[in-house]
């Protein structure tokens, strides 16, 4: 995973009530942070940051630096070194030459579905659909997230075994 990416938000780190998603909202909230509320994350006996960064960023080097930051300010810098370290060639979307050698060819970002227009969609459309949605598997993660909301639909299925499993008991009880 490329450390400039968003996680996902099942990973975010969690500060006070604000999720962080990547390296460049946590150099954000570093900066808003009073040194008070950074030495509750990061003092002598441990680190959240550098293990968030280490584990679910998986950038060894920074997590490396966020240990041995004395205080704020050192953090601060070792994050902002980190971000500024990657260049714009690095940056930038994979060349169209690599998409060929998978054979995909580069199509326009997907437009939302409506879930009741769902039928409407060709299996032709579906299969171009799905192929723009497979190019990367953060875009698929992205667009589950965004348009499907699948934790939600889970929750609400066990919630509807429940209450179907408490009526038959209840039938037969009363």
């Amino acid at each position: 995973m490329d450390y400039l990416t968003d996680v996902p938000i099942e990973d975010a780190f969690i500060l006070g009530d604000i999720k962080i998603l990547s390296l460049s909202d946590l150099s954000v909230q570093l900066k808003k942070m009073d040194s008070q509320t950074y030495s509750h994350y990061a003092n002598k006996n441990h680190n959240y940051f550098a293990d968030w960064v280490l584990h679910v960023v998986k950038h060894n080097e920074l997590a490396n630096k966020l240990i041995n930051a004395k205080d704020l300010a050192q953090a601060q810098k070792a994050i902002e070194e980190s971000l500024k370290k990657k260049t714009t060639e690095e940056i930038q979307e994979k060349p169209v030459a690599s998409l060929k050698e998978k054979k995909i060819t580069p199509v326009k970002k997907t437009e939302f579905v409506a879930p009741d227009k769902i039928a409407d969609i060709s299996n032709l459309e579906s299969e171009e659909l799905i192929k723009r949605i497979a190019m990367d598997e953060s875009e698929i993660k992205h667009f589950l997230w965004k348009h499907y909301s699948w934790h939600i639909a889970k929750e609400f299925i066990y919630g509807f075994a429940i209450g179907i499993i408490c009526g038959l008991i209840l039938s037969k009880v009363f």
